[in-house]
């Protein structure tokens, strides 16, 4: 399969995420064989509580995602001699996050993933409060991460539009379970997509990984 970004023969990079969507996308970038799978070990993610400004939920991001690839490279020098880290150029970890502006407040408010209790009304409840009819945010912080520690990030946002009749097809796509697991309750690369009206940026951000700002910086970590 040819990929989008060319790879040093013999070397590798870290991709530091359970997400198998997310892997999907950096296999386009990356040939799967020179892909490592390490997760962070530490699932439990600071949270965006109190946090209703773009500054604050960027700053967050980018400290959720650090924590992420630290992780991951104490992982890899703990279980490794030196000499077997030698083909690893870099970490790719990241986070996405769907960001929505209450109608009262005008204050910006973070939709994680919907509970596992009570998963259908609060779905429900934001596409009735948020999304249906109205323009949210995508937002992905991307870092990949040198095992010395240098550090190439970039912070993408989407514009993503839902139509005004989104809650018509509402209760049937409960019914799919799709929304569980992921931010905001939908997903883009299936059923999700009946919803949106509009997107203005990169789609493959609203999924879990923007295609060309990953790229640009594989590409620039490469030829550094």
């Amino acid at each position: 399969m040819s990929t989008l970004v060319k790879i040093p023969a013999g070397h590798r990079f870290v991709l530091g995420s359970r997400s198998s969507r997310r892997r999907e996308l950096l296999e386009l970038l990356i040939p799967g064989d020179q892909i490592m799978i390490v997760p962070p070990l530490v699932a439990e993610e600071a949270g965006f509580e109190r946090i209703t400004d773009w500054e604050g939920i960027e700053t967050q991001l980018a400290k959720i995602v650090h924590e992420k690839s630290d992780d991951v490279r104490d992982q890899l020098s703990s279980r490794n001699l030196p000499q077997d880290l030698a083909d690893i150029l870099g970490i790719v970890c990241a986070d996405t996050e769907i960001v929505v502006q209450d109608s009262d407040s005008e204050e910006l408010r973070v939709l994680g993933q919907p509970p596992t209790d009570g998963w259908e009304q609060t779905v429900t409840e934001w596409f009735e409060k948020y999304l249906t009819g109205r323009t949210h945010w995508a937002v992905s912080y991307v870092a990949i991460t040198t095992l010395r520690g240098k550090r190439i990030s970039k912070c993408v946002k989407t514009a993503v539009t839902f139509s005004a009749d989104a809650n018509h097809w509402l209760e049937n796509y409960l019914k799919t379970e799709e929304s569980l697991g992921k931010a905001g309750g939908y997903g883009l690369q299936a059923g999700g997509s009946l919803f949106v009206e509009n997107i203005d940026g990169s789609p493959s951000n609203v999924i879990g990984l923007p295609l060309k700002e990953t790229a640009q910086a594989l590409e620039e970590l490469i030829q550094a």
